[in-house]
């Protein structure tokens, strides 16, 4: 799993300047939690969206229209500014 291979390795990524996207949900296990947050602490163009009701796999629990439309916003975000 991913979330065990970033243990104690979060720190390298503190470099990348790309805009990523922490797209998860507050039904998340704790280990997907803990790697948000660790990810969110050192990421410097992070934007991170914890959505309601959504847990690991967003077909089970959430709308696909709010997934798509956090999607849509990030992807065009840089066209806003």
């Amino acid at each position: 799993m991913i979330v065990d291979e970033t243990i104690g390795k979060i720190e390298r990524f503190k470099e990348l300047k790309i805009p990523i996207l922490l797209l998860g949900g507050r039904k998340s296990c704790n280990d997907m939690k803990k790697a948000f947050n660790e990810f969110n602490s050192v990421l410097p163009n992070v934007r991170r969206i914890d959505i309601s009701g959504l847990g690991h796999k967003a077909d089970d629990s959430v709308k696909p229209r709010i997934l798509a439309r956090e999607l849509r916003n990030f992807f065009n975000y840089d066209k806003q500014l």
